[in-house]
């Protein structure tokens, strides 16, 4: 079994949804565990090309291509929604969109609108 980095920032944002809705701390909790085995294993999440990589298994291996842009997407709506209700944005995934940008530009691979649009809106 895996876990794709990706899915783990979706099931993360869907259960700080869900707490937000219900204010039941269950989900607020398993929400920030899920933040924290993600930023636990940074910087191993970072390829020796500097991307990302797709996923990582039970045995601690990382493997894998990144989509071009989804994971991006995925860790700016994370820090949007972290923002949205009020909490401290994750310093390890402003530097994982860091380690992604770089990445994008240094290999002249086009930043989607979407990922553009939140950078402006998080950064400005």
């Amino acid at each position: 079994t895996h876990v794709s980095l990706n899915h783990a920032l979706g099931e993360m944002r869907f259960l700080l949804e869900t707490y937000r809705t219900s204010n039941n701390e269950k989900y607020l909790k398993t929400a920030r565990e899920l933040q924290g085995a993600i930023e636990y294993l940074y910087p191993r999440w970072v390829r020796p090309n500097g991307d990302l990589w797709y996923q990582v298994n039970g045995k601690l291996e990382f493997t894998g291509n990144d989509y071009q842009w989804l994971t991006l997407v995925d860790l700016l709506l994370s820090q949007q929604l972290f923002e949205d209700m009020g909490m401290k944005r994750s310093a390890i995934f402003d530097q994982m969109i860091t380690t992604k940008t770089t990445y994008l530009v240094n290999n002249k691979l086009e930043i989607n609108e979407k990922s553009e649009q939140i950078i402006e809106e998080l950064y400005e």
